[in-house]
């Protein structure tokens, strides 16, 4: 399967008292890089590539809310910096 995961750096109406500061654009783009570094390591996900503010998937999980709980756990190491807007699945070219 392929799938499309849109990412969002944090933002000032994300804030609470867990987050209190947005990070700045170096620290979004070294979580961002990590995010993609521990997709990776799912092992029925055999690709991860950003584009943008996007992350191209190719997995052998067989749908998106599957996928979403594989993902839970990374995203929640992540929640400061980075937040998940939307997950799709893509046609397969």
């Amino acid at each position: 399967m392929k799938f499309l995961l849109s990412i969002r750096k944090v933002v000032e109406t994300d804030l609470n008292r867990d987050c209190p500061f947005p990070p700045d654009d170096v620290e979004y783009e070294a979580h961002f890089e990590k995010l993609i570094s521990e997709i990776e390591s799912i092992e029925e996900i055999q690709s991860a590539k950003r584009d943008g503010n996007g992350i191209y998937l190719v997995s052998e999980i067989p749908s998106v809310p599957e996928l979403l709980s594989r993902l839970k756990g990374i995203f929640s190491e992540e929640f400061c910096y980075l937040r998940l807007e939307d997950a799709v699945e893509q046609e397969i070219a």
